[in-house]
């Protein structure tokens, strides 16, 4: 790692510190989780968004004039062939790549790769009436969005909640998700134990309970206010574990490499999200990711992000970045009061590694359950942008 500054850490208070990192991308990927990151990184920049708005006319809405409608997002970002990839909204449980006479409501074009949309990003808005709805998104290569071929994805979010729908970049030929209009985010969940929720695919940190199985009062409380632009599906971020060492860039320890403990996005567009997490005291490194490399400066919008520790502002950010991501180096000081055991007090469960079940004196666990959040993978590419 090249060109590395640590600002002097201005004290905030006894408890916490925060210190902006300005950094070339690492030369290789983290390791660590989550394992459904891509591991092949683009070789350039990826190219400017598509000058056309949409590769289709505008969506219509097959529904009555008067019936209510309930605005969906499907943000892409393409890899490098982009006329393999289509979409459709099909009504009810049915697909038509399965079903033949499936009801496709809404469906769009393979993308001309002449049109620029080659490794580009480009977000279409659909409006549902109530009921049950399923999104498919198609390759025709059977090797899906990523990453053989580039770092695609795609992305379907609720405007009116921010959440997620449905996310993907790795699948065959197809991938479906059948939701419900209007959408309610169902419960987290991880069941295959990996640390990665299902449905958004992110690191959501277990919750600090009381030894009567209580959330415990935050000491420790990490706080992210995200204005996203008009291209939220560009938009992703990872909390990380930094070790001792890494402080000031160790070489022989990246704070990008530690282990991740929170993540978020894709996201939607123009959408303000409050989110925030309680973790133990010790140090993380906060990473923004934007695919386009400009930050959150859409075409039309301009968002930004403040990270704040105990709900005090420590950074503002995301508006001037010329590469992937940037970093911002944070350390919650605050001792968590220890308990002797606490019991799950959640149906969802994740599996948890021994180092984050107890403290160093073996007292203190984490348990099992996961904090509910309006959250939503980081796709990192390791690259400086043109």
């Amino acid at each position: 790692v090249t060109s590395v500054q640590d600002v002097e850490p201005q004290p905030l208070n006894e408890t916490a510190t925060a210190t902006v990192v300005n950094t070339s991308p690492p030369t290789s990927w983290p390791t660590t989780k989550p394992t459904s990151s891509p591991t092949k990184l683009p070789s350039v920049a990826p190219t400017p968004r598509p000058t056309s708005l949409s590769p289709t006319d505008s969506p219509t809405v097959s529904s009555a004039p008067t019936e209510t409608c309930y605005k969906i997002e499907i943000g892409l970002i393409f890899d490098y062939y982009p006329d393999e990839t289509r979409w459709e909204i099909t009504k009810g449980r049915r697909n038509s790549i399965e079903y033949t006479n499936a009801n496709v409501l809404h469906e769009s074009p393979y993308y001309d790769p002449k049109e620029g949309y080659v490794e580009a990003s480009e977000t279409h808005i659909i409006c549902l009436p109530k009921g049950k709805y399923t999104y498919t998104m198609i390759d025709t290569n059977n090797d899906g969005m990523c990453c053989g071929n580039g770092e695609g994805r795609y992305a379907v979010t609720y405007q009116e909640t921010g959440e997620i729908i449905a996310r993907g970049s790795k699948f065959e030929q197809f991938e479906s998700t059948t939701f419900q209009i209007p959408f309610v985010a169902p419960q987290l969940k991880d069941s295959d134990g990996d640390g990665i929720e299902d449905r958004t695919k992110n690191v959501i940190p277990p919750m600090i309970l009381t030894e009567n199985g209580l959330p415990d009062k935050c000491e420790n409380e990490f706080g992210l206010l995200l204005k996203t632009d008009d291209y939220g599906v560009e938009t992703t971020w990872e909390l990380r574990e930094r070790s001792a060492t890494a402080y000031g860039r160790s070489s022989r320890s990246k704070p990008s490499d530690g282990k991740v403990v929170a993540s978020g996005g894709p996201y939607t567009s123009d959408f303000t999200y409050d989110i925030s997490y309680c973790l133990y005291p010790g140090k993380y490194t906060f990473v923004f990711y934007d695919w386009q490399c400009d930050g959150l400066v859409g075409k039309e919008l301009t968002g930004y992000y403040v990270l704040k520790i105990n709900g005090e502002e420590v950074h503002k950010g995301g508006t001037t970045m010329d590469k992937y991501w940037e970093e911002v180096n944070l350390e919650f000081k605050r001792e968590v009061e220890p308990v002797e055991t606490v019991e799950p007090v959640e149906t969802v469960t994740i599996k948890a590694d021994a180092e984050d079940s107890y403290d160093s004196s073996g007292q203190m666990r984490m348990a099992s359950s996961m904090l509910v959040s309006t959250m939503a993978v980081v796709m990192a590419a390791m690259f400086t942008c043109n």
